[in-house]
């Protein structure tokens, strides 16, 4: 890669390795093959999947490790169980105002599953044994990842995670995403937020998230939480 005419060595970043090298040059062949059959353009959403989700050469599906020491960055739920105790505590209030009996919990891009092991084991603290979670995760080597953690970390809910190849179109629960948004191959997205208030009961007619996006990663979402 060049910029300003220079080189990676130039610029100071590193060499890739050259497998990592290689994966990158056939992506990026692909990705240009799909802007040439297209016309000369393609949608920014549509980049941004194939980038990160081509089968075995975007970014989360060439089996390259990503997070922590061996991979390229760390999120909080990976350095300590307290960040995902304190996001407990406010999912659990909201879960208690609109949907106590059927929690649901919907993670969107859960990493490496940690965030989704802390939770589980804290809402059930909480008193939510039968919470249904679901993760919507596109990648089938963070899918593999997420499954591993959870086993290890929060066996006795296992059961209850099921994985989404697609938002549903609607539905009543409680939607996170940490440091997902990047992640996100949205053509258009919209988000419409109300204050949750726990002590009032929940309205069918609240939205407490909207999203609209061409993707199959947020498509037609919405979601209701408490009034």
């Amino acid at each position: 890669m060049t910029k300003c005419g220079m080189d990676d060595s130039e610029i100071g970043l590193p060499r890739p390795a050259p497998q990592a090298a290689a994966i990158s040059r056939e992506l990026t062949e692909r990705i240009a093959a799909a802007i040439g059959a297209a016309g000369g353009w393609i949608g920014f959403d549509r980049y941004m999947t194939m980038a990160l989700y081509e089968p075995g050469l975007g970014y989360y599906s060439n089996g390259k490790p990503v997070f922590g020491p061996v991979g390229d960055f760390v999120t909080a739920p990976e350095l300590t169980p307290l960040f995902g105790a304190a996001v407990s505590r406010q999912v659990g209030s909201w879960l208690a105002a609109c949907c106590a009996d059927d929690p649901l919990v919907i993670e969107f891009g859960a990493g490496s599953g940690a965030l989704a092991s802390q939770l589980l084991n804290s809402l059930e603290r909480q008193g939510f044994p039968k919470l249904r979670y679901r993760i919507l995760e596109l990648s089938g080597d963070l899918r593999r990842l997420q499954q591993q953690t959870i086993a290890a970390r929060a066996p006795q809910a296992a059961g209850q995670v099921e994985w989404l190849e697609a938002a549903p179109a609607a539905f009543t629960g409680v939607a996170i995403a940490n440091s997902s948004r990047p992640s996100v191959a949205a053509a258009r997205s919209r988000a419409r937020l109300t204050r949750c208030d726990a002590s009032r009961e929940p309205t069918a007619s609240t939205n407490a998230v909207t999203a609209q996006s061409d993707s199959r990663y947020s498509t037609g979402t919405r979601s209701s939480s408490c009034s």
